[in-house]
């Protein structure tokens, strides 16, 4: 009797190892398969919009952008394309001379409208007659932020894109980065007041968007490109009066902008072939 009693035990022992070992494995298989499906759904959120990780992913993808501009503000040499023109043209422009024939640079005459003119001004004025590039860069460093800050909200208004966009759009840009930090271009500043009208669009203030829209053009006239798409969003939104209102909104501004250049512009105007020719 005591040898078959033996033979049970040994018999039971084997069936709770391979029982162990089954669980094990399984618990192993079960393991894999949630972590799989946990890489799936964080990529599914990802790519798609999903409101919680899009807030979370914005906010580690600005961490990541602020150390490449902290680098390319310390660490990459500025490049100087039209900084210098610009600022030769604010020199003359604050000499008193309104004729734009006249106003010009390294890079030629004077092409933008009277918008572009005002601005550098001022940023002729904080950056010590244009000599602090470094405050310059500082400057454009800020209206990158604000400007992704914007572009961000779009994305997150639509409820459309996931913050994968969002990488290939900014942190692996090196021509966005260089646009505004390096080069200074008169492009972020236009493209800002543009961004800001889609923006308070969005939120149903034509008004003041339009006005900002109207800012943009006064800076550089390829915003003048999106006119269509204003005017057909106006129309749709607020019918024919108050689309007309709202244009006149953008009137005014492209009219108060350009007032002290208005005595000047009708000899150039009509003069568009030189005498000599």
């Amino acid at each position: 009797m005591p040898p078959p009693r033996r033979r049970t035990e040994s018999t039971s022992s084997r069936t709770v190892l391979a029982s162990t070992v089954e669980y094990v494995n399984k618990a192993k298989i079960q393991g894999r398969s949630k972590w799989i499906l946990y890489l799936k759904g964080l990529l599914s959120s990802f790519i798609a919009f999903d409101k919680q990780f899009f807030v979370l992913a914005v906010l580690l993808i600005t961490l990541l952008d602020s150390a490449i501009v902290f680098y390319m503000l310390n660490y990459v040499k500025y490049t100087n394309i039209d900084w210098t023109a610009y600022m030769e043209q604010v020199r003359i422009y604050k000499s008193g001379e309104l004729d734009y024939y006249h106003i010009r640079g390294d890079t030629g005459p004077l092409v933008y409208p009277a918008g572009h003119l005002y601005i550098y001004t001022l940023l002729n004025y904080l950056t010590n007659d244009g000599e602090n590039i470094a405050r310059a860069q500082m400057i454009f460093a800020l209206i990158y932020a604000m400007n992704q800050l914007l572009i961000v909200n779009l994305f997150y208004q639509s409820k459309k894109v996931g913050p994968a966009v969002l990488v290939f759009m900014v942190l692996i840009s090196h021509r966005l980065h260089s646009i505004y930090i390096l080069r200074l271009f008169n492009d972020p500043i236009a493209m800002f007041f543009l961004y800001a009208a889609a923006n308070l669009f969005i939120y149903r203030r034509f008004g003041l968007g339009c006005l900002f829209y109207s800012v943009g053009v006064a800076v550089k006239m390829n915003i003048l490109l999106f006119a269509p798409a204003v005017f057909f969003i106006l129309l749709l939104q607020l019918g024919v009066k108050k689309t007309i209102f709202n244009l006149a909104i953008c009137a005014v501004v492209q009219v108060r902008r350009k007032g002290d250049f208005f005595r000047e512009i009708g000899r150039w105007l009509i003069v568009v072939v030189p005498e000599s020719t």
